[in-house]
Parts: structure tokens; sequence; C-alpha cells
């Protein structure tokens, strides 16, 4: 009964991401769209291409930071798991990525799912922390209301200030022993050690050296991609690309938080042309921008993929080598 309840529902998320994708084009010739898109067949695709699977890397970084608290775990292999991730989601609706790589990670890792599944609520985290100071900068800029949003904004930092000062006198509290003894305790309740492990797992933004480290690898990913989108946005020539890039930058996340068809099209369509708008950037040339932009998010991800499949491949190659030559002494 609850695989055919979990059918429908990734059929009716499906139809509704492509009824939006509809929506966005359908009175667009599809001829204006290809031309926006082969017009940003230049070093700026290739630049951001580039720029974006630096952000790849950072993100893997931000995860990899994450996971060897608890266990120490090689970095090539968190990428090569984070980019199965990326690109389940990019081909597959619902945040497939999600449970692919938990999954993965349980198995090649020997790690406990609530634990993986408190890394990835983290980030989720952390992505908000980015996307709010964002939100209250960005219409801080683009609207009337200025002196608001700025009162608003030193209300957020003064919270966030506070919530790390929190943590800090609570530090203690946290520590390795005391997730080594998980196990040791309500060894009959399972849905109790599940919590026990899940609520340690977000616990963990109570180091400070962890803190640290994915709020640094977490800037570094947004720079990069803020970076990638001033460049491609190059091509459509918007009134202020350094503010286009910013808006498309949160209006696109604040749509991925509806993923409900593979790459996000549909919600990722409207997530820039409402970004855009704001710029003087006809829907036309926010469509094409889209479609670009997705192709540079399957490219960059699928480049990492290639690279972590010729280092396993070359990896394997040499211990194969290896246990010859010893076989042969």
């Amino acid at each position: 009964m609850n695989n055919w309840r979990q059918t429908i529902l990734r059929i009716v998320a499906f139809l509704l991401g492509i009824a939006t994708f509809f929506l966005a084009v359908y009175s667009i010739p599809l001829k204006e769209i290809w031309s926006v898109m082969q017009a940003s067949f230049n070093r700026y695709l290739l630049l951001g291409i580039v720029l974006w699977t630096f952000s790849v890397v950072f993100q893997t970084w931000r995860w990899h930071v994450m996971l060897r608290w608890k266990k120490a775990v090689p970095f090539h292999g968190s990428l090569k798991l984070f980019v199965l991730h990326r690109l389940a989601n990019l081909l597959l609706p619902l945040r497939a990525g999600e449970g692919v790589r938990i999954f993965a990670a349980r198995q090649q890792f020997e790690m406990n799912t609530p634990y993986l599944m408190a890394t990835s609520i983290n980030e989720r985290i952390l992505n908000i922390a980015f996307l709010v100071p964002m939100a209250f900068g960005l219409t801080f800029v683009i609207a009337d209301l200025k002196k608001y949003q700025m009162l608003l904004l030193i209300g957020f930092f003064i919270f966030l200030a506070a919530v790390c000062w929190i943590l800090w006198r609570h530090r203690s509290e946290l520590s390795v022993e005391a997730i080594s003894q998980t196990d040791q305790f309500d060894e009959e309740n399972r849905f109790v050690r599940f919590w026990r492990k899940f609520s340690q797992g977000l616990a963990i933004l109570k180091s400070p050296r962890i803190l640290l480290g994915v709020l640094l690898t977490s800037l570094g990913s947004w720079l990069v991609l803020w970076l990638a989108l001033f460049f491609l946005l190059q091509n459509i020539n918007p009134t202020s690309p350094s503010l286009g890039a910013w808006a498309v930058l949160l209006f696109t996340n604040i749509a991925s938080l509806l993923p409900l068809t593979p790459s996000n099209i549909g919600p990722f369509q409207w997530g820039c042309i409402l970004a855009l708008s704001y710029f003087g950037v006809p829907q036309v040339d926010a469509v094409g921008f889209s479609l670009v932009l997705q192709a540079v998010r399957i490219v960059a991800a699928s480049l990492l993929g290639v690279y972590c499949l010729a280092v396993e491949f070359l990896s394997v190659h040499f211990a194969h080598n290896r246990r010859f030559k010893a076989s042969r002494m």
C-alpha cells in the first residue's frame, strides 16, 4: 500500500512540475529560446562550468567535515558519494539523491543512518542560515523599505550571535565519548536509540571546530556560485549582473524547496524568471538562461563523476598490479 502511495505522489509531483514548466514557456517561440541558449555557448559558459564544479567540491568538503567528526573517511570517498547524490537529484524527482547518498554512505563508511540523515538536515540549516541574510540584503538594495529591512537584518544577526553563544556555552556537553556510548543505552527501544543518534548528529554544530569548518566551506561554495552566475549573466545583459546573480542564487534555492521534477524543471524556470524580472530581463531570456544554467549544473556534476570513476579505476588497477607483483616474488 505504501509503495502505491509513493508512486502516486511521484506521479502527481512530476505532473505539477511539468505543468509549471509549460506555463513558463508555452507563450514563447522555441526558436527564440534556442537563440538565447546559442548565444551562451562562449567562454563564459566554460568559466561557469569550472566555477560550478568548484562549488560542488566546496559542498563535498562541508559534508566531509561533518562525516569526519564521527569517523575518519577519505575525501575521495566523500566526493564520489556526493557527486552520486547530486546526479541523482538532477536526474530524479523529489530529491531522491538524499536517500541514495545516505544508503551508499551507510554501506561504504559503515555509519549509522540517523547520523547521516542529521548531516543532510545540517546542510539545509546551513543553507537557510545563508539564504536569510541574502534575502534581507537583496530586499534592502532593491526595495523601498530599506530602514525596516536593515532593522530586520540586524535583528537576525543578533539572534544568530545569541544562538552561537548558547552553543558555545554548552559545547562541553558534546563529546566523542558521549557519542561512543550511544549504543550502551536503550537497547530495548529502537526508536529511542534512533532519536538519540539523530539528535547527536544534529548537535555536531555545537563543536566550534566543526562549526567553523562548515561555515567556511559554505561561504566558499556560495561565493563561487555567485561568481559563476555573474559570468553566465553577461550573455543576457541584466541592468546589474552582480545583483542579478545574487537574486538568481536566492530565488533558485527557494524554488529548490519544491523538488518536484528531475533537475527541478518548472519551479527552477520560475525562480529565474522572477529573479531576473527585477533587472529588466525579458521572460524569453530568463527561460533560456535557466535552461543553460541547468545544463551547467548537470555538466559540472558529470565531469566530477567521470573524475571519480577514473580515480577509482586507476586505484583498482594499481592495487591489482601490486598484488600481481607480490604473488610473483
